[in-house]
């Protein structure tokens, strides 16, 4: 699934810290900086890095607020280049000073915290995430109140960050009160405003209400590509599109999409991108669809290495593509390849998502395929069992994973224990039923 956290300071230190910068300056520092952020904001993340970190060099190695606001500024930038160790060094930094100077207003460290927290959970690191949101959410409300933009935008990195967890029903609230807010306040083509309604839209697909997922997302590519066709958030919600339109089985308009995304990707950020990588294993699973195995496994072994690269063999990024290689395998009949990637990267996926993750399911479920092709039938009929136990906690995104693991659960059971595979298929089937009546 594609990461929806957009750089969350771009409005609230903007705002906050004109009031202790003052008027603009002529330092050569701070001319750099302007550029820098200029840069980030069109999506020139490699020309943003290179000015905001010379402007870094060239202030002094004090601990102000214009250093934390310059680190912070960098950290977004590391964060979308995939250097995920500078950016976290960047962004604690920046905590650190802003938490240290007894002058800086509540709400202003509020702005940091959030930076901070949404890093932590694109790196998969949830229960950090939500501990550092938590609290910045109370400082925001008891200082701000409900109604303050800047609270908004904490709530909605909070509801994104439920969405990655897949708690949708947690996330939704979350993103519609912070929506209510920013719709009154922020044009269409605010950063902050299109990761909020791409999220809101990407809920709605994950639930299968796709006609409610359609009009928000088409919308704000429609706003995104208004920044430049270039721009890599245009590219980020046409990821999202060719998400629901694969969902709906429609890859002739998925594919495109999808090719289009990595297309600027590449000319923007690098062929070896973390963003690179993601769109090439989201575009994989159009040609595991239509049974395209070879290319569907030379896209994902493209986005393994560049994950592995970056990321490292053992983090979620690279277990989700592993999970990925394993249903190509499975598909061309490699069993025991498959069966490698999975016992490796299951692991992985169960220690990083919560309890009632689809990606866990899926994963176990593949496992469970594997194990009874195999004709390891205890195994199987263990695993999916505990991709059932999964999906169930997984609400309505997990609908149609478990309505077939369901039914391949009861292929097993067909012979010798006729009466448990009916009642299988049967509530597969109603399971069905129901999803469709609530689309």
């Amino acid at each position: 699934m594609t990461r929806l956290f957009a750089r969350r300071a771009a409005l609230l230190v903007t705002i906050l810290c004109s009031i202790v910068r003052g008027a603009p300056g002529n330092e050569a520092w701070d001319q750099l900086r302007r550029t820098g952020a200029a840069e980030r904001q069109q999506g020139r993340y490699p020309e943003a890095k290179r000015d905001l970190e010379a402007a870094l060099a060239q202030l002094p190695a004090d601990r102000s607020l214009r250093r934390a606001d310059l680190e912070d500024e960098l950290g977004s930038v590391y964060e979308f280049l995939g250097e995920s160790a500078a950016a976290e060094r960047t962004y604690r930094d920046a905590v650190s000073i802003v938490e240290s100077l007894e002058a800086v207003k509540p709400d202003i460290r509020l702005a940091f915290l959030g930076d901070l927290g949404g890093f932590l959970a694109n790196r998969g690191r949830f229960k950090e995430a939500e501990a550092v949101l938590d609290r910045a959410i109370k400082g925001s409300l008891e200082t701000l109140g409900e109604q303050d933009l800047r609270t908004a935008i904490l709530r909605s990195t909070l509801g994104q960050l439920y969405l990655l967890e897949g708690k949708l029903t947690d996330a939704e609230p979350l993103l519609k009160s912070a929506l209510d807010v920013e719709r009154g306040t922020l044009p269409a083509t605010h950063l902050d405003r299109i990761a909020a309604e791409s999220s809101l839209g990407y809920l709605y697909l994950l639930e299968g209400r796709y006609e409610r997922a359609e009009p928000i997302l088409r919308q704000v590519s429609d706003d995104a590509r208004r920044l430049g066709e270039s721009h890599t958030t245009w590219a980020f919600t046409l990821s999202n599109l060719a998400d629901l339109y694969r969902a709906e089985g429609r890859i002739a308009r998925s594919e495109p999409l999808y090719k289009q995304a990595l297309s600027i990707y590449e000319a923007s950020l690098g062929p070896e991108s973390l963003k690179a990588a993601e769109t090439r294993l989201n575009m994989s699973v159009d040609y595991i669809a239509a049974k395209k195995y070879a290319t569907a496994e030379g896209e994902v072994g493209k986005a393994l290495e560049i994950l592995r690269k970056i990321n490292g063999p053992d983090s979620p990024a690279s277990a989700v593509g592993e999970l990925r290689l394993a249903t190509i395998y499975a598909g061309e009949s490699r069993y025991a390849e498959a069966g490698r990637l999975l016992h490796h990267a299951l692991p992985i996926a169960e220690s990083t998502w919560p309890e009632g993750h689809f990606a866990v399911a899926d994963g176990l479920y593949q496992l469970a395929e594997v194990e009874r092709l195999e004709r390891q039938y205890a195994n199987a009929e263990l695993s999916y069992q505990k991709a059932i136990a999964v999906y169930e906690k997984c609400g309505p995104s997990g609908a149609a994973g478990l309505a077939a693991a369901l039914r391949q659960y009861a292929m097993l059971l067909r012979t010798g224990r006729g009466d448990e595979a009916k009642a299988l298929e049967k509530r597969a089937e109603d399971i069905r039923k129901s999803a469709h009546a609530f689309q």
